[in-house]
C-alpha cells in the first residue's frame, strides 16, 4: 500500500501554568551540509548508532526478499559503506532500535518480541517474546508494542503497548519492564488510572537519572516514577492546544530539567518543566499541520533536532536553539519523500537520516549529512 494512508498507518503503528508561545524568527541559512548516501532495502522504520558512534543500524521491512522479511542494515560511520544485514524473524515488523549504553548490544523492537543484537559480531544473540496481554473477552485482539527505551545504566528497558481492542471498543494500554541482565520481562504498568485516552500508547523516554519515564498516549503524556518495579503513575503532563495531547515524539534534555514533546498534527514542540510537569514554552517548528516524527537532543548543550515526517514530500530537520526556543536553521536531505528516523554522531557534526526515497518503490536510504555544527 502506497501514499499518505500507508505512511500514516505505519507511523500510527509507530503516534495549567501560563504558556509562553514562542514564534520563531525566519531561520538564518547555515553552511550547507555535505550529503552522502547509502541505499539498502525497502520500507524503512527505526535507526540508532552504536554507543561509540562507529556504526549505524537501520531497520527495514524488506531486505530484498519481499515485504515481511525484516532486517537491520549495518553501516560503517567511518567509510560510509554498507557492512551487512542482520536478519530478523520472518513475518515480523521491524520498528525501532535502541543502543545499550555499555556498547555491546542493540535492541530491535519487532512485532511479537525484542531481538538482542551483539554489536561485536553484529548478529542476533537472543529473541524474547512479549508477555501475553490479558484480553477482556475472547474475540478481542492484543495491542501492538510500539516503542522502546533503555535506562541510562542499561539495566532496564521500557516498552509501550497499545491496549486490547475489538470493533469500536478498546481498553487502556500498558508499559512493559524488561531486565537486560536476565533478559526477561519483570513488570507491567497498566495505564487504567492515567487521565485521558490511554489506549494508543506510542512513544517512551527515560530521564538521564533513570528515575522518570514518560510515555505519549492518545491523551496527555503520562509521567511514571521508575524508582520502583513496576513503576507507578505520578500523573499527566499538561500540554495545551487541540492537538497537544496527540503527540508522536518526545525526549528529555540531558540535564533532566526539560521534556520536549512533539505534537503529531500541529507542528509544535512543547517544552515541559519536569519539576512541575507543566508546559512553559511552545516551539513552532512549522505552523499548521506537520507530523513531527522524532525529537532528539544534541550531545552538547543548546541544540534540539526535530524531524518532519512528510511535509508535502519535502521533509526537513529543524535545528532549535534551546536557549531561545527558536528554530535557528534547517537540515534538508535531498531526494527523499519521508524521514523515518534521525540520529547524531558523538561530536554532533554529523546527522544521520533514515529516509524513504520513493512512494512508488518504498526504497530506503541512509543519508549522512556532515558539517551540520
Amino acid at each position: 500500500m502506497n501514499g499518505i494512508g500507508y505512511r500514516l498507518a505505519r507511523r500510527a503503528a509507530a503516534v495549567a501554568a501560563a504558556v509562553v508561545l514562542v514564534t520563531p524568527l525566519a531561520p538564518t541559512a547555515a553552511t550547507a551540509p555535505v550529503q552522502s548516501s547509502v541505499d539498502f532495502g525497502k520500507y524503512p522504520h527505526g535507526m540508532t548508532t552504536s554507543a561509540d558512534g562507529s556504526k549505524v543500524y537501520a531497520a527495514v521491512q524488506d531486505y530484498g526478499q519481499g515485504y515481511g522479511n525484516p532486517a537491520v542494515a549495518v553501516v560503517s560511520a567511518a567509510t560510509r559503506q554498507f557492512i551487512k544485514w542482520i536478519v530478523l524473524p520472518a513475518g515480523s515488523n521491524a520498528r525501532y532500535l535502541v543502543a545499550g549504553p555499555t556498547g555491546n548490544r542493540i535492541y530491535a523492537l519487532v512485532s511479537g518480541g525484542v531481538v538482542l543484537i551483539d554489536t561485536v559480531t553484529d548478529s542476533v544473540s537472543a529473541y524474547v517474546p512479549f508477555p501475553a496481554q490479558p484480553l477482556p473477552f475472547p474475540n478481542w485482539m492484543p495491542g501492538e508494542v510500539t516503542d522502546l527505551a533503555v535506562s541510562p545504566d542499561g539495566a532496564t528497558l521500557y516498552f509501550t503497548q497499545y491496549g486490547p481492542s475489538t470493533f469500536r471498543q478498546s481498553r487502556p494500554g500498558r508499559v512493559l519492564v524488561f531486565s537486560a541482565a536476565t533478559q526477561t520481562f519483570t513488570g507491567v504498568v497498566g495505564l487504567d488510572s492515567a487521565p485521558g485516552n490511554t489506549f494508543a500508547v506510542q512513544r517512551v523516554a527515560v530521564s538521564p537519572n533513570g528515575n522518570d519515564v514518560y510515555v505519549v498516549t492518545g491523551g496527555p503524556p503520562v509521567h511514571l516514577d521508575a524508582r520502583t518495579n513496576p513503576p507507578s503513575i505520578r500523573g499527566a503532563v499538561t500540554i495545551p492546544g487541540p492537538f497537544g495531547s496527540d503527540s508522536n515524539a518526545l525526549v528529555v534534555s540531558r540535564d533532566g530539567t526539560r521534556l520536549y514533546v512533539g505534537a503529531f498534527q500541529d507542528g509544535n514542540v512543547y517544552v515541559v518543566d519536569t519539576a512541575t510537569d507543566r508546559t512553559t514554552a511552545t516551539i513552532t517548528v512549522q505552523p499548521g499541520y506537520d507530523s513531527l516524527v522524532q525529537v532528539i537532543v544534541g550531545h552538547s548543550a543548546g541544540r534540539l533536532y526535530v524531524a518532519e515526517f512528510y511535509n508535502n514530500g519535502a521533509p526537513r530537520v529543524a535545528v532549535v536553539d534551546t536557549n531561545t526556543n527558536l528554530v535557528s536553521g534547517w537540515i534538508t536531505p535531498t531526494g527523499v519523500v519521508d524521514i523515518w528516523s534521525i540520529a547524531l554522531s558523538p561530536d554532533d557534526r554529523t546527522l544521520y537520516a533514515l529516509d524513504e526515497v520513493s512512494w512508488a518503490t518504498n526504497a530506503a536510504r541512509l543519508d549522512i549529512l556532515d558539517n551540520i555544527a
